[in-house]
């Protein structure tokens, strides 16, 4: 009996609530995030307008989304089209937006940080770039500021043990790998299964907060060995999802899930 109220309670999970994001990138929060190493900084100058570059990037649901910090040190008038990035030798565009605007194109009173949202045909925002700022002056007339290739975030599998289109007397079971490529890090872990009625509960808690060592692989059992009885549970589709959040802001660093359908 213990084993099926604890089985229960796990069919009882569902997928946990994420917060309000920005709408220029789901996986942003808003506001957007304080620069976080590694920051590739710049000072640049438009005729008497100066300011300060500070750019970074944070993980982006298995990918990255490319931020920047422009610091105002004189008046300054600001225009997404001052910039442009330049990658394997082509030219590519971006918007500067936030959760206030799509494209920034205005004074800039105080530091103010953007997302460099990539308009078709998009840059690889993981791979090295170099974004220019155009000084409308000089022989040199455009700064580089060069950006090093992303180091890859650590990544999250949700692996099933069993049945993912079941029957009554199946057993199912579901873990999550998690592997990281690069030094140790702090994550939160979240897991849970949206029920057919739309339901959301969690798993393993509201989240687990996890150390990973650098280049390590983790293998996490949710639960194994459920035999479905009948008519308990009803048919439908239910999702196993897990995430790896930023543990500071809860920015989304990866997630992955998978789809168990019960027959009747």
């Amino acid at each position: 009996m213990p084993r099926l109220l604890a089985a229960l309670a796990v069919l009882s999970i569902v997928l946990f609530v994420t917060p309000a994001f920005a709408v220029i990138q789901r996986c942003l929060p808003n506001p957007l995030p304080a620069p976080t190493a590694p920051v590739f900084s710049r000072d640049v100058q438009k005729f008497s307008e100066q300011m300060r570059l500070d750019v970074w990037r944070v993980p982006c649901d298995g990918s990255f989304a490319l931020l920047m910090k422009v610091t105002p040190l004189s008046t300054v008038f600001l225009c997404e089209s001052d910039f442009s990035i330049l990658q394997g030798g082509a030219p590519f565009e971006f918007a500067l937006a936030d959760a206030s605007t799509p494209g920034f194109c205005a004074p800039l009173l105080a530091p103010r940080t953007f997302s460099l949202v990539p308009k078709p045909p998009s840059y690889d925002v993981a791979a090295p770039l170099t974004i220019l700022f155009d000084t409308l002056s000089g022989m040199s007339r455009f700064a580089a500021l060069d950006v090093a290739a992303a180091v890859p975030p650590p990544t999250i599998t949700v692996l099933a043990l069993g049945c993912t289109t079941c029957h009554p007397g199946d057993a199912l079971g579901f873990a999550v790998r998690i592997d990281n490529p690069d030094g140790p890090t702090v994550v939160e872990l979240k897991t849970g299964v949206r029920l057919p009625d739309g339901s959301v509960v969690t798993i393993l808690g509201r989240f687990v907060q996890k150390t990973l060592g650098a280049g390590v692989s983790e293998t996490i059992l949710l639960f194994s060995g459920f035999v479905l009885p009948a008519g308990i549970f009803p048919a439908g589709a239910y999702t196993i999802e897990a995430a790896l959040l930023e543990p500071d802001l809860g920015v989304t660093i990866t997630r992955d899930s998978v789809t168990l359908t019960l027959l009747p």
